[in-house]
Order: C-alpha cells, then sequence, then structure tokens
C-alpha cells in the first residue's frame, strides 16, 4: 500500500515513504501523456474515472469507488500524528458502521514497522470504536505514525 500526501497548490501526490511523484488521471489521458512521452519519470500510475478519485489518500473521509459485499459504500481516512502508549485520537467519522482494513506503519527514533508489529515482544495495535482510536504500543513510546482505515457507514 501507498501512502500519499496531496499538495493542492500543484496538483500532485507525494509518496511519503519514498518522495515519489505520483501521476493520477482518465485512462485516456494517462494514453495521451503516455504518447506524447509526458509521463513524469519514476512516478507511480493511479489511473481513475472521470466521476470517482480512488487513488488519493486523504485526512479527510474519502469515497474509496469501492463497496462492501452488503453493498455499502466504503471510506478511507487516513490519520498522521505521532503517539503513545495509552494515546487516544478522537476519529470524527460520522455513522461508523464497520471497519473494513486498518493498515499503516509506525515509526520510533529510527525505524518504520507494520502496525500490528511483533518483533521480540514489541508490538504496536489500534483499537476502534464508534468515536476515538486507542493505541496499545508495548515497549514503543512517542512514535510517529501513519494510519489508513477504510471503513463502512450506517447511513449509506
Amino acid at each position: 500500500m501507498s501512502v500519499n500526501r496531496y499538495n493542492a497548490s500543484t496538483g500532485e501526490l507525494t509518496n511519503l515513504a519514498s518522495g515519489s511523484r505520483v501521476w493520477t488521471g482518465t485512462k485516456a489521458a494517462y494514453d495521451a501523456q503516455k504518447a506524447a512521452g509526458t509521463l513524469p519519470t519514476n512516478a507511480i500510475i493511479c489511473i481513475t474515472d472521470d466521476e470517482v478519485d480512488t487513488c488519493h489518500y486523504s485526512t479527510e473521509e474519502t469515497f474509496t469507488g469501492m463497496y462492501w459485499i452488503d453493498g455499502k459504500k466504503i471510506y478511507r481516512k487516513v490519520f498522521i500524528g505521532s503517539a503513545s502508549n495509552g494515546t487516544t485520537i478522537n476519529h470524527n467519522i460520522s455513522n461508523l458502521n464497520e471497519v473494513i482494513n486498518i493498515d499503516g506503519t509506525v515509526k520510533d527514533s529510527s525505524m518504520w514497522y507494520p502496525l500490528t508489529n511483533y518483533d521480540q515482544g514489541y508490538y504496536t495495535r489500534p483499537s476502534i470504536d464508534t468515536t476515538k482510536i486507542w493505541w496499545v504500543m508495548q515497549y514503543f513510546s512517542n512514535i510517529s505514525y501513519i494510519l489508513v482505515l477504510e471503513y463502512t457507514k450506517t447511513t449509506d
């Protein structure tokens, strides 16, 4: 999974892990730029349709363009910050129904770890309810995190 930061002034996404550029557009725009040789070098290509952009990751609630097995829309929201054991975050998601996916990374002073990392007794794990995210972090404190939450809502 790639987590990206959107730059509203340039319209570009920057991959937070590698710093590489991300090109986003329709299949027709991709074909035209490919034929013209104007696609960014070493870019991550994200092709969308004209109505729904499923490739952006945002700290705002975003419809992914996908639907869960019960037909409900799947939304995505990214949380970026710092935490320590016992930290709670108000996620501000109204009408949260089902959490479909929790993914992301944490970083201590020198290394990135998957959210559910378990290595030599060290682990991090978020727990989520209808209003908050809680962190369980054994042997970690003052870490940076990127949390990607995908979910359905009771209203869709």
